[in-house]
């Protein structure tokens, strides 16, 4: 059962933003673009999400190898009674 944590907002630098791009768009347009950068920011993983898709899927590849390691053993025990059940049978 995975535990969920809060995910950490990604802001990003609006001020800078604004500085630089309000010699060239005005005071009112780079406020705008920076909210909308913010915005789209907001939709970005974090490395904190990165690394917990990470583990998530480790933890899966490694369940299904020890389930096909389990179904192999299981073949190979078949395999084996089949084998000694004809042996004596002959």
């Amino acid at each position: 059962m995975a535990m969920d944590l809060p995910r950490p907002k990604r802001w990003i630098d609006r001020l800078r933003f604004v500085q630089i791009l309000r010699p060239h768009t005005g005071e009112e347009s780079a406020e705008q673009f920076s909210n909308a950068l913010q915005d789209e920011f907001a939709q970005v993983a974090t490395p904190q999400d990165v690394h917990q898709l990470y583990l998530t899927l480790r933890a899966d590849m490694e369940q299904m190898l020890l389930r096909g390691v389990g179904y192999v053993t299981l073949l190979m025990s078949l395999i084996a009674g089949v084998a000694l059940a004809i042996a004596r049978l002959t």
